[in-house]
């Protein structure tokens, strides 16, 4: 069983997160105030969706609605994070979580990405080690393995249908790499292209 989560009330991401396809099947989407992670085993695969940040590579974000009217912007750290994780019952055996995070596992300086600044220091773990760490020193988790991407990450935003069955990444440069959920597929012969999982458009921390 693997699943999708969203950790912030955001209608365009829970509506993205349905949207994604593991396997050809259409996950569960946990999310604030349904679902749970408790019944997650040790071999599953956990997918957080969230907006990355341009200035900071310590939160993640969510467009919630507004305190009166409107929208606002909420913003969560890593702890923050796996907290809000813990809360749904993860298993502190669960071993592979993977954040669908534009620039979630970038690891470098900062570089202008889409037109905009991206300010990161190559002395700072991205938000994925970030989230392994917490996880491990403060939660207690022994076979924890995050997974977050170096460029920016794709989804289905909300009015839309279509579906998707990889994670498309935007490298900083402008090469467009696409990662298959679950699995590794060689290079296809037929078309020349390249699916991998490999560190080009990923980085794992234990």
């Amino acid at each position: 069983m693997n699943k999708m989560c969203v950790p912030f009330d955001d209608e365009d991401l829970i509506h993205g997160a349905g949207q994604f396809r593991i396997g050809g099947v259409v996950p569960e989407v946990v999310k604030p105030g349904a679902g749970t992670l408790s019944d997650l085993g040790r071999d599953d695969i956990l997918y957080v969706l969230a907006h990355g940040r341009y200035s900071s590579g310590s939160e993640i974000v969510g467009i919630v609605k507004g305190h009166l009217w409107g929208t606002r912007r909420s913003t969560m750290k890593a702890a923050d994070l796996a907290e809000f994780l813990l809360g749904k019952g993860l298993p502190t055996s669960f071993g592979d979580l993977r954040l669908l995070v534009c620039w979630g596992g970038y690891v470098g300086d900062s570089v202008t990405d889409g037109g905009h600044k991206l300010k990161r220091s190559s002395e700072q773990a991205p938000f994925a080690g970030q989230l392994c760490s917490v996880l491990k020193d403060k939660f207690g988790f022994t076979r924890i393995r995050v997974t977050g991407y170096r460029g920016m990450v794709s989804y289905v935003g909300k009015g839309k249908k279509t579906t998707i069955s990889t994670v498309m990444v935007d490298l900083p440069g402008g090469s467009m790499v696409m990662d298959e959920f679950g699995a590794v597929l060689k290079n296809n012969k037929a078309t020349g292209n390249t699916f991998t999982l490999d560190n080009k458009s990923r980085t794992v921390w234990y």
